[in-house]
């Protein structure tokens, strides 16, 4: 179950894992827990051979341009203060919690303005009594540049604990990480332009987004530095509950780190095609727990 829901909490930063091929629908989509499927082809062997081809099969940071020299097509995009998205997350059609993603507000950093923006991640009271998740991942991120200047986890799953601080130096392209809970602290170098987990939801949605691109974002998390790709597979009309319907992007995330693609299993969803560029609704499946999906129910 945590393995499921952190899968999903990472889709909200455009993070992770294996992409599949899709079946373009005659009509609109209808999002519930099981329709997905529907849409939603298995990964065939010529489908995953494309994915080779199309992406590198062993990515190092230093062969990528640097993110710094990619400026997005919306780079001077300004967010809102106050926004606010919630997702209910469901396992095999059974509600079993909850993720949010809010920018609460601007401060000051070293004399930038940064965008606190924090991602919440939550089991219900029937998920919580197998196995309790309360996570908070706070992103500080340059109102201009976006990128992160500091990075917060406060990490809560069973009996497990991590309340940990990265401040990212982009000019010493050095990042200094301490873990508050055992006292340990230690530096690595970053690549230009470097993401966390939160920012880079920021980052995704300044991107020039339509069907057939393909896109690389770096993003340090648990003090490893991965490479985020994404496919833009089709566009498509899709219907939430509560909210109606969406032209949206169908999108293939996987994440690589070290040369190797993560393979753990399968990410998939779908992106807003408006300025906002937002999930509405994913899934993601691994052998141990089946299909965990997340849909928009909170909007403002």
């Amino acid at each position: 179950m945590r393995y499921k829901i952190i899968l999903i909490s990472t889709l909200l930063s455009v993070l992770i894992v294996s992409g599949c091929a899709t079946r373009r629908p005659a009509g609109p989509v209808d999002i519930t827990p099981s329709s997905l499927a529907k849409t939603v082809a298995p990964v065939s062997a010529a489908a995953d051979e494309k994915i080779k081809t199309e992406a590198p099969a062993s990515v190092k940071v230093e062969d990528l341009k640097s993110q710094a020299d990619q400026p997005p097509k919306n780079a001077q995009k300004k967010f809102r203060v106050g926004e606010h998205y919630g997702f209910r997350l469901d396992w095999i059609g059974i509600p079993v919690g909850y993720v949010s993603f809010d920018i609460s507000g601007i401060e000051k950093i070293g004399g930038r303005e940064v965008y606190v923006v924090t991602l919440k991640a939550r089991t219900n009271k029937f998920a919580s009594a197998i196995y309790k998740i309360d996570d908070v991942y706070t992103s500080y991120v340059d109102t201009e540049q976006l990128i992160p200047l500091r990075y917060d986890v406060d990490r809560k799953e069973g009996l497990y604990r991590k309340k940990a601080t990265t401040i990212f130096d982009h000019d010493k392209k050095t990042a200094y990480f301490e873990n508050f809970k055992d006292g340990s602290k230690k530096s690595y170098p970053i690549p230009p332009g470097i993401l966390d987990p939160v920012s880079s939801v920021l980052k995704a949605r300044t991107l020039d987004i339509d069907v057939g691109k393909y896109h690389v974002l770096i993003v340090n998390n648990n003090e490893e530095i991965y490479t985020i790709h994404a496919k833009i597979e089709k566009r498509a009309t899709i219907v939430i509950h509560d909210f109606g319907k969406f032209q949206a992007f169908f999108v293939t995330p996987f994440a690589v780190t070290k040369g190797v693609r993560d393979r753990r299993g399968t990410v998939s969803g779908y992106i807003s095609a408006d300025d906002n560029r937002m999930i509405l609704y994913g899934e993601a499946e691994a052998p141990l727990f089946t299909k965990i999906t997340a849909t928009l129910i909170e909007m403002r």
